[in-house]
């Protein structure tokens, strides 16, 4: 991520200079990523599929509470489908049976993981 942050602004830099145009980066946040724990993201998928449902592994390039609760306990992710695939925006809209399904999914994991 940092590699990519530099690249960018080089990128940024020389559009800038054949321009002649100034800009600035200013770095508000940083989250270094972090591998969520693999063995309760099987047992999600296990639980979506006993649920019926499709699964898919997806990398998440946003930052999450996860990314933090990591370092104290095994962590994973439950996405659902948001409509035209925006997240973390005003725009964002996930239709309620899909909110439904996805605590579905975390009730049935935390169910196996206590059986």
């Amino acid at each position: 991520m940092r590699r990519l942050r530099k690249e960018l602004e080089a990128i940024i830099n020389d559009i800038a200079a054949k321009h002649t145009l100034g800009f600035r980066v200013q770095e508000r946040s940083w989250l270094s990523p972090v591998q969520l724990d693999e063995a309760l993201a099987e047992q999600s998928f296990a639980s979506a599929k006993a649920l019926g449902y499709s699964v898919k592994r997806m990398p998440s390039g946003a930052g999450h509470d996860a990314q933090t609760m990591q370092a104290l306990c095994p962590s994973t992710l439950v996405f659902i489908p948001s409509r035209n695939g925006i997240s973390h925006a005003p725009e964002e809209h996930s239709d309620w049976a899909d909110i439904e399904k996805g605590a579905n999914v975390m009730l049935q994991t935390l169910i196996s993981l206590a059986s």
